[in-house]
Order: structure tokens, then C-alpha cells, then sequence
């Protein structure tokens, strides 16, 4: 059955009754929503953009260059806005520049043919924060980024801005990713606060148990003292390097890009504006 009937008769693809009536979909039901085309795409969707909780999405053959960020509204369509914001057109079949401090909009090869039941949310992959690659999903019709409406219908557009480093992309690299739900999920509180009650989920340095802070989420704390080993604390980027390209997985000097910030006496570190910076927790994580 194809998605246009599915959309029609959701109840044939996901029952109400189901035992996974609310929350975020596991990846057999991500399978379930690409085997019936609600999820679609320009080529076919690989095994290796499923992940346990949410799919990859792909960046396009054509990306543009515009004048300044933007959402649709309720009133247009994003091909509508790009008509006024255009500046340059950029190819993606083959390896394409993104300057840093320039915004970018790229279609994304994926789109969504959603029942009416299923909303999603969309965010930043985490080599792509790691980068400081400013990346938001944008829809038809939308009111706020990331935020894909339950019954959408339409295709997927990434509003990319590098911060910090030039980058080179292409068609097919992925930016982002995005999780379908159901219903409203319980808030993140809940689910830590119950967890909490079954497992430790945070740690001391020297990997005793301790009481987790949560607040809208685990709440953590930078690590300013380093280790016997090393007093390497954190690193900044550099500026002025050479361009990153995100197919090269492990290919790169880290030295290239990045100093080393060093404790001090007073344990303490200033964060100076238009910096970017990659610091540890002190706190280690398990869930």
C-alpha cells in the first residue's frame, strides 16, 4: 500500500491501540514509516540513516546562498521565501564550500508524508555542533525551526550557517537528523527522574555514584581541574584554517584547528565572546 493511502487510513499503518501509543518512534517503526512512503526521497533511503531513535537526512543537489535567515510563516512556502532572499546558487553534485559566517539553504533529499497522529522534531547531528555548524530543519508553512507539524506533508529544507570553520559538503552529507513522536512524549524530567529510581546515571570524577541535578534536563558541570595526567582543560579553535571537509572522517590534525586551554591556579576560565570552545563535564554520564 503506498503512502497516499496510508495517509488516508493512518489507522492501517500505526493503530491508536497500539502499545506505543505516545512518544518518540524506535527505529522499527522509522523502517515501518520508509517501507510505506511516508517517509520518501529523491534515492533510496540507506540502512545507515536509521538510527535507534531518529533518521539522517541528506542535503540535496542544489543549495543557495542567502542574504539572512528566515522561516516561511504560515502564509509561504520555503521555495516561495527563496525567490526574495537568493543571493547564489550553489552546485552540491560535487564538493561545495560553505564560507563561515555566510547562511545557507539547502533541500533536503528527504520528505515527509506524515499521518496525521505523527508530529517531529528536528536537531543538529553532533559532529555537526562539534564544528560549530549552525544547522536548523525548516518546513512549509513553518512558524518555528525544528519543528515539523504532526500530519505534514511537504519537503524538508536545512538552513546550514558555518560559525567558525569554512566547510565542504556535497550532495548527500548529513547535517541533521530528525525524531518522529506520537502524541506528546513526557517530558525528559519524568523520564530521568524515573530512570534515577532504578539506576545511577551520574557519576564522580573516580566513577562513584552521585545524585543527578535535573532540572529541564541532567544539569552538568565543566571540569576546570584536568587530571594527574594532563592539565589540558578544554580546547579553542583556531582561525583562520583551512576548509573541513565532512566526508574526511579521521583524516585530520587536530592541531590544525584547535588549542589547548590549560588549567590555572584558580581553577576558573574566561569565555570570550565570538570564541568557540569544546570543554568536558566533570560529571561522567551513563543511561
Amino acid at each position: 500500500m503506498n503512502g497516499d493511502a496510508l495517509a488516508l487510513f493512518p489507522e492501517l499503518l500505526l493503530p491508536e491501540s497500539d502499545s506505543l501509543s505516545k512518544g518518540i518512534l524506535p527505529v522499527q517503526r522509522l523502517e515501518e514509516l520508509v517501507r510505506n512512503g511516508n517517509i520518501r526521497a529523491t534515492t533510496p533511503i540507506s540502512d545507515d540513516q536509521i538510527q535507534p531513535s531518529s533518521i539522517d537526512l541528506r542535503l540535496g543537489k542544489i543549495g543557495y546562498r542567502v542574504s539572512a535567515s528566515f522561516l516561511p510563516t504560515q502564509f509561504s512556502t520555503v521555495q516561495q521565501k527563496l525567490q526574495e532572499m537568493v543571493v547564489e546558487e550553489v552546485d552540491l553534485t560535487g564538493s561545495a564550500l560553505l564560507r563561515k559566517g555566510s547562511v545557507y539553504i539547502v533541500p533536503l533529499q528527504e520528505e515527509l508524508f506524515l499521518p496525521d497522529f505523527i508530529s517531529g522534531r528536528a536537531n543538529p547531528k553532533s559532529s555537526t555542533g562539534r564544528l560549530d555548524i549552525f544547522t536548523r530543519l525548516i518546513t512549509d508553512y513553518a512558524a518555528r525551526f525544528e519543528d515539523v507539524r504532526a500530519g505534514y506533508k511537504g519537503k524538508l529544507y536545512a538552513e546550514i550557517a558555518p560559525l567558525t570553520f569554512d566547510v565542504i559538503v556535497r550532495e548527500g552529507s548529513k547535517l541533521n537528523q530528525l525524531r518522529l513522536s506520537r502524541g506528546a512524549p513526557r517530558s525528559s524530567d519524568t523520564m530521568l527522574k524515573e530512570m534515577r529510581e532504578t539506576e545511577s546515571i551520574v557519576f564522580s570524577p573516580d566513577a562513584s555514584p552521585i545524585a543527578p541535578m535535573i532540572a529541564e534536563g541532567l544539569q552538568l558541570s565543566i571540569d576546570l581541574e584536568g587530571t594527574e595526567s594532563s592539565d589540558i582543560i578544554g580546547y579553542r579553535a583556531l582561525h583562520n584554517t583551512a576548509p573541513i571537509d565532512l566526508a574526511n572522517i579521521g583524516y585530520y590534525d587536530p592541531k590544525e584547528f584547535w588549542e589547548p586551554i590549560r588549567r590555572n591556579a584558580r581553577k576558573t576560565i574566561v569565555l570570550e565572546a565570538g570564541e568557540f570552545y569544546i570543554l568536558a563535564s566533570k560529571q561522567k554520564v551513563s543511561i
